[in-house]
């Protein structure tokens, strides 16, 4: 196919389902953050209350990437992937219930 020509990396069938996964979990994490946005507006009809809603949500990003970086050089990328994504699964069955 074309597709595998264009992006080798796709000829293994585990990287296609790994982005496949990713895919659809990044779809379910917009679709959370806007209907989060919506929420928090229609209760409130705040934009200021809205706008910290956001900031908060983006906190945790800003204040440990610098030090996730250095973290994930040390440890592997493998090893760093297998507890993000064992945690997510975590997260997400906790919350599910």
């Amino acid at each position: 196919m074309y597709l595998f020509r264009l992006l080798p990396a796709l000829r293994h069938r585990s990287f296609r389902l790994f982005v496949t996964g990713q895919s659809v979990y990044l779809v379910g994490i917009w679709m959370t953050a806007a209907a989060t946005g919506w929420l928090v507006y229609r209760l409130t009809r705040s934009a200021f209350v809205l706008g910290v809603v956001g900031f908060a949500n983006q906190l945790p990003c800003l204040l440990l990437a610098p030090f996730a970086g250095v973290w994930i050089d040390r440890l592997g990328r493998r090893t760093v992937l297998l507890w993000t994504q064992a945690l997510l699964l975590a997260q997400s069955r906790h919350w599910g219930l």
